[in-house]
């Protein structure tokens, strides 16, 4: 089924000086690029917005501002064009909720017969999943993030992401990428414009690699996290296929010889989140890209995204609301966005599922630091789970995304979201 949202809006333009736009109105429902008056001064919305003031709420789309200064406007007479019309699909994959399974096979002896049953049961527990690699704790305690297996020994987490792997082009095999695991911890691999690697950055880079085989060894899942908020990714239309074998001889399965892989030659990681919240990528490329690392990781990949959460997402939207995108799941972001966080009552959990029929990780910030806004205490966070539990969105939600590990475990809020997972 698809379902559309039409945006129609109006826009200033110019007469012989600056016209102000259509004056802000709070009631008013503003996509991006639209823009407002207030003040004497227009802005433009850098994403989904409203009820949220431009003159307190502009700055850098990086910075999580919902608009955007554009300067002082003129005094001359306001026209105004009416904007074109976006239709924006979204294909709801499913009317059946996706059940977490777990397989497990027993074997019983006898004397003269060995009998190996499996069964597959319904999984009921609910996952942690964190971000490491930008110590964001540091705005907590002042301390800059610990390894990543001392995260993974804390049993507070079933998969880690590692933030960033910031900067790539259709090109990347060649002119290297910037994989940002923090300059003041275990370094930046910055390959581009074929700049040769620091050893200590190297050497640094090779216990990541040990340490991510012993979380795997643990059972803890490490992922690939694409982006972040200063991404400077650049796939152009019909790069995916070449991007993907890339990913995968670089970081997963893949066994090419000539291949520069940063965590050591036997580390391979379990799947990759999409967190690009600057550029947006063609969505036929990321499907290819899905489809290639899934059919080469045969059962081994899970692929997730961590959008913003007002809906459609401007970054991702397009690719999550296709048929047969590989997706697994999504981590949505309810922070940092005051209309859809977790502790606004407009919190919109039930729409993202109804609108992609994927599982959804609830995600919140680690600290009050780590988010410009919308920190959710864990009480907060429980009261909002027992309100999805208690309904029909129950078999939807898959568990919590923190942002990030050293800001959770740094605040006491990891213990504590671990513990209300395993009591829903």
């Amino acid at each position: 089924m698809q379902l559309a949202l039409i945006a129609a809006s109006l826009i200033a333009a110019a007469h012989a000086q600056t016209a102000c736009a259509p004056a802000y109105d709070p009631a008013k429902t503003y996509l991006n690029g639209d823009t407002a008056s207030e003040g004497g001064v227009n802005y433009k919305a850098n994403w989904w917005s409203q009820n949220s003031d431009p003159a307190t709420n502009s700055g850098a789309a990086s910075d999580y501002k919902q608009w955007t200064n554009l300067g002082a406007c003129g005094s001359g007479p306001v026209t105004t064009v009416a904007k074109t019309t976006t239709t924006i699909p979204a294909i709801k994959a499913s009317t059946t909720a996706v059940v977490k399974q777990t397989t497990t096979t027993s074997t019983t002896s006898t004397s003269t017969t060995t009998t190996t049953t499996t069964t597959t049961t319904n999984f009921n527990n609910y996952d942690h999943n964190g971000y490491w690699g930008q110590s964001s704790g540091y705005f907590t305690n002042g301390k800059y993030q610990n390894s990543l297996l001392s995260y993974c020994q804390t049993g507070h987490w079933d998969t880690i992401h590692l933030a960033f792997l910031a900067t790539f082009s259709s090109s990347s095999p060649t002119t290297g990428f910037i994989l940002d695991l923090d300059k003041n911890t275990y370094g930046v691999w910055d390959s581009t414009g074929g700049k040769a690697i620091d050893p200590k950055v190297a050497a640094s880079f090779l216990q990541v690699g040990k340490d991510i085989q012993a979380c795997q060894a643990l059972g803890v899942k490490i992922g690939l996290s694409l982006g972040g908020a200063l991404a400077n990714i650049d796939l152009s239309a019909g790069s995916g296929p070449g991007i993907a074998a890339w990913l995968h001889n670089t970081f997963f399965g893949g066994n090419d010889p000539k291949a520069v892989r940063p965590f050591g030659a036997g580390v391979t990681l379990d799947g990759i989140d999409y967190d690009d919240e600057v550029s947006v990528p063609p969505v036929a490329d990321i499907i290819a890209i899905n489809t290639y690392l899934k059919t080469n990781n045969p059962g081994k990949m899970f692929i997730t995204a961590a959008p913003q959460c007002p809906f459609p997402d401007y970054n991702i939207g397009g690719a999550l609301a296709a048929a047969n995108n590989g997706f697994d799941y999504v981590q949505v972001q309810f922070y940092n966005n005051a209309q859809c966080n977790l502790i606004n009552p407009l919190f919109n959990f039930d729409q993202w599922v109804e609108q992609l029929g994927l599982p959804i990780y609830v995600g919140v910030p680690g600290s009050t630091p780590s988010a410009s806004s919308g920190y959710a205490t864990p009480a907060q966070v429980q009261a909002a789970l027992k309100v999805i539990t208690g309904d029909i969105l129950k078999p939807w939600l898959w568990g919590v995304m923190t942002w990030d590990v050293s800001s959770a475990e740094a605040s006491g809020f990891a213990p504590a979201i671990s513990s209300i997972l395993a009591t829903l």
